[in-house]
């Protein structure tokens, strides 16, 4: 079942998100990634750390809406740090509507940097 439903959410997501020279994800028979290129072509694991990030964020959504559709919270911890302001953006309006439309709450943190501080400054 996460296949399937990892297989809609993925081409959903990255049909939705234009930055990205992806098409589509997909888990074949053998749960191996299957990533679809503007091109035609297909590849394993490959592409940009945001891109990589949103496969990740993909793969979440499915498996909360197949082992846990009680539970009306996911949440996404260090997604968004790969990601440019756009990419960032376009995910968090996914994520907004995703959540209206399966009625759930999505928290989304995003770690800021931190100026380091010595101890002596304390």
């Amino acid at each position: 079942e996460t296949r399937r439903i990892f297989n809609e959410q993925g081409s959903e997501l990255f049909a939705k998100l234009k930055f990205s020279p992806i098409t589509g994800v997909a888990l074949n028979t053998d749960y191996e990634l299957q990533i679809s290129w503007q091109d035609g072509s297909k590849t394993g694991l490959k592409g940009s750390g945001g891109e990589r990030s949103i496969i990740a964020a993909s793969l979440l959504i499915a498996m909360h809406k197949a082992y846990t559709p009680e539970i009306p919270i996911l949440m996404f911890d260090g997604v968004l740090e790969a990601l440019d302001p756009k990419p960032t953006s376009d995910l968090l309006n996914f994520l907004s509507e995703y959540a209206a439309e399966e009625d759930i709450a999505i928290v989304v943190s995003k770690l800021e940097s931190i100026d380091k501080v010595s101890i002596s400054q304390m």
